[in-house]
């Protein structure tokens, strides 16, 4: 409360009054050092002259109200036959029932959100440190993060300790509808923990709805155990919660 007794504003980002591009942490009681790039205004309808049709996926991250509803129902419905066509496949008395088309079942790749999202500067600072969960489900990622920088992974270990990671929500997770990628190059290298997710997952996603995605910083150790199995660990420097908060 001021001095002449109004409330102050919540916590929250507000526009930087030095730089109107920038956003600046107000922690309730003062501003803080705490910076991140002003969002743009994301149009609700096509802009004139645009023919091209946006992904399922853009639609309902950031489309108007009705490309919203159009591309939910859209997803369930390719769900709802994705999981018919694994239910045929696996009972043969059912295989000659109907199969989803290619383009109904596919759900959004990595690769496409990566594409049609920006990437945001890092917000400073990354106190949340983490050990990413999965990292031997995503083996083939972790060494195209290595063959990329023409590293080998030598029995003896090895660390990459200056990559940039990206936290990709996944809302269309079948087991987890907070789920967060991490991904590294563009390649998912894990998940945050699920209990964390769980706190990051609704403001990751409230930013994507602007059109970016949050970056931090990654370290990634790999050991080859010389029968070609390899064993990986990822962490990721990336900001707390509270400073995704808008």
């Amino acid at each position: 409360m001021t001095e002449n007794g109004d409330q102050l504003p919540p916590a929250g980002w507000y526009p930087d009054h030095a730089d109107e591009r920038q956003l600046r942490w107000w922690d309730g009681n003062q501003w803080t050092e705490h910076l991140a790039p002003s969002p743009p205004e994301i149009a609700t309808t096509r802009p004139p002259g645009e023919t091209k049709r946006r992904s399922r996926f853009m639609r309902e991250l950031v489309g108007s109200k009705e490309e919203k509803a159009e591309a939910k129902a859209e997803r369930l419905t390719a769900r709802t036959e994705a999981n018919a066509a694994l239910e045929a496949k696996s009972d043969p008395s059912r295989r000659g029932g109907r199969t989803p088309s290619s383009h109904q079942g596919r759900l959004p790749s990595l690769a496409q959100m990566l594409s049609e999202l920006t990437l945001e500067p890092r917000r400073d600072p990354l106190d949340e440190q983490v050990e990413v969960v999965g990292e031997t489900h995503n083996i083939a990622g972790i060494k195209k993060v290595f063959r990329a920088r023409s590293l080998p992974i030598p029995s003896r270990g090895l660390e990459i300790n200056d990559a940039e990671c990206v936290l990709v929500p996944e809302p269309w997770n079948p087991h987890d509808a907070n789920a967060v990628i991490v991904s590294i190059d563009g390649h998912q290298v894990g998940h945050l923990p699920a209990a964390l997710a769980e706190d990051y997952a609704g403001p990751l996603a409230a930013i994507a709805r602007s059109g970016f995605l949050v970056t931090g910083d990654a370290r990634v150790w790999a050991k080859d155990d010389g029968s070609g199995i390899v064993r990986a660990r990822v962490t990721v420097l990336i900001p707390e919660v509270e400073l995704l908060a808008t």
